[in-house]
């Protein structure tokens, strides 16, 4: 692009602020409710942490609640870690623990989400353009990429290749209910987090570039809480092996403002908790 082209698109896209109607942030509908990870509307997410702190179990909560919200609308989950037939066992023990009693009539009408797994190999997409990516997720209104790594391996060691990937997906996301994308942390990173006073003030070290976490809106920091156990209101004993914390590590949408809170507490796996009488301590 030359000066004079330069200064046509100045010219064509400028406008007096005062004229600009503001943005209102929205979120997407089954995702919008402080029980669970809100996200927003036409953007990209990222949830990140360690390996096996339960990030694809909250990837299939996800995909279950739009799914549920949005039966018209379609859910792709490229779990590229995991077999197809794994992830098929823990949406099914997903199911059961958390929507049956709720949404029993609905789990044979959900056919709205499809998984890709590791069974094929895991392909890489990192070069391909926004048009072509775009293309590939034509069908799909809800995305979740899992991990971001292994679909685009080469934003690991180079900054700029993973400035314009990302880049790519922001693109993509805004013609989409929303993109998620999971990403690895540090294991330094989780045990800061899980230990500080206030784990908003980290950084978050991931695998690869500072760019790949720049790019997303909104980023949630999910960690295993230190202690075993703790005792809700009723006086019963949740063990905490079921549970995650969720931190809003990064927010340029207003998420905190609908969450009251900069951490969320997950139950993502199936419960184990026994009642314990107050009057038996």
């Amino acid at each position: 692009m030359n000066l004079e082209s330069f200064k046509k698109f100045l010219n064509n896209a400028k406008s007096p602020l005062t004229k600009v109607e503001p943005v209102k942030v929205t979120f997407v509908e089954g995702l919008d409710k402080p029980d669970f990870l809100i996200i927003p509307k036409n953007g990209l997410t990222m949830i990140a942490g360690t390996g096996g702190v339960g990030k694809s179990f909250i990837a299939l909560h996800l995909a279950i609640r739009y799914a549920i919200a949005n039966p018209e609308k379609k859910v792709l989950l490229w779990l590229s870690e995991d077999p197809k037939g794994i992830t098929a066992g823990r949406f099914k023990a997903t199911w059961f623990s958390y929507y049956q009693s709720k949404f029993k009539e609905k789990y044979g009408a959900i056919n709205n989400i499809d998984i890709v797994g590791n069974d094929t190999g895991v392909h890489s997409i990192d070069e391909l353009n926004s048009k072509e990516i775009k293309e590939l997720f034509d069908d799909y209104d809800f995305i979740v990429l899992d991990p971001l790594i292994s679909l685009a391996p080469t934003i690991e060691t180079d900054a700029q290749t993973a400035r314009t990937f990302m880049n790519r997906l922001f693109f993509v996301a805004k013609d989409k209910d929303a993109i998620v994308v999971i990403h690895h942390v540090s294991k330094t990173t989780a045990e800061a987090v899980a230990s500080a006073s206030d784990p908003t003030d980290l950084y978050i070290s991931g695998r690869g570039s500072s760019d790949i976490t720049n790019a997303t809106r909104v980023t949630y920091l999910v960690y295993k809480p230190s202690a075993k156990k703790e005792e809700n209101a009723e006086g019963i004993d949740i063990d905490l092996d079921t549970q995650r914390k969720a931190v809003l590590a990064k927010d340029n949408w207003g998420v905190r403002t609908i969450i009251g809170t900069d951490t969320l507490t997950l139950t993502i796996f199936p419960p184990a908790s026994k009642s314990k009488s107050k009057s038996s301590k």
